[in-house]
């Protein structure tokens, strides 16, 4: 079954768009846009099994330089 999560993510105040194209980079990343408000760019991500999941939302997305913050909400 396949996993989906959207992990929003704040960045550094002038980042967002570096930040957005190398999330973009990611091939598990489906869709990725820039949003107004308390986050700054919602990524669609979607793998096979929830270790995959865990492994690219830690050891990618949260690695990325000027990234404040982010929160998964992980889709049932």
């Amino acid at each position: 079954m396949t996993q989906t999560a959207y992990v929003l993510v704040s960045c550094m105040m002038g980042q967002e768009h570096s930040i957005l194209e190398q999330i973009r980079t990611i091939p598990q990343v489906k869709t990725a846009i820039i949003t107004y408000g308390e986050y700054d760019i919602v990524a669609k991500i979607e793998t096979s099994t929830a270790q995959e999941m865990a492994e690219i939302i830690s050891s990618q997305i949260r690695q990325i330089q000027k990234i404040r913050s982010t929160i998964t909400l992980h889709v049932i």
